[in-house]
């Protein structure tokens, strides 16, 4: 009988893989100051209702100390979230006299 633990990573059992990009591709974390890591999601997590036919990936934006976006179908979704919620705030330039 399996234990309460592996029952519980069971419960969202989706593929998930790290998508790389170049460097600078996205905003840097407010709190950390690191580049997030785009995040593509496969499949469907027991806790949504069964669905038949292809699932579309989802995507996400996480750093790695723990901000992270919602998981959206496109990744111009999950990019204007993460700038809304964890990305430092542009830099200005000195102004020249």
């Amino acid at each position: 009988m399996p234990s309460r633990r592996i029952d519980a990573a069971l419960e969202d059992t989706m593929l998930q893989r790290v998508v790389s990009h170049l460097k600078g591709r996205f905003t840097r974390c407010r709190r950390c100051g690191s580049e997030p890591h785009h995040v593509r999601h496969h499949g469907r997590p027991s806790s949504e209702p069964v669905q038949f036919g292809p699932v579309a990936p989802r995507h996400s934006l996480e750093c790695r100390f723990g901000a992270c976006t919602g998981q959206h179908t496109l990744l111009a979704a999950a990019e204007a979230e993460w700038n809304d919620k964890h990305a430092q705030a542009a830099r200005r330039g000195r102004k020249v006299a």
